[in-house]
């Protein structure tokens, strides 16, 4: 008999599953996270990657990456919260000007 489901299920979801748990990276929390351990692609095209994810949820990020001596891939990765506004953040009271 057919049944009415709340939700669809994860097999008839269109597009692919994740393969990262971006969700726990964009916790707010400054990650790190390490070519060959924690990500298999490539490192700078793995910073596109995380801010598409995080665009498709309406997150802010900041993300770095770097290579250390032998030339492993680093990414370090902060959500930003909500209310977040770079414009703000960069002008305040702080700012003095040369003259």
């Amino acid at each position: 008999m057919a049944t009415i489901l709340n939700k669809l299920p994860e097999y008839a979801r269109p597009g692919r599953k994740e393969e990262y748990p971006y969700d726990q990276w964009f916790n707010g929390q400054i990650w790190e996270l390490i070519e060959g351990e924690d990500y298999k692609s490539d490192t700078r095209y793995f910073k596109t990657r995380i801010r598409a994810a995080a665009d498709r949820r309406g997150i802010k990020v900041t993300v770095a990456h770097t290579f250390d001596t032998e030339g492993k891939g680093r990414i370090v990765v902060q959500a930003k919260p909500q209310d977040y506004d770079r414009d703000r953040a960069n002008s305040g009271p702080g700012w003095i000007r040369s003259e």
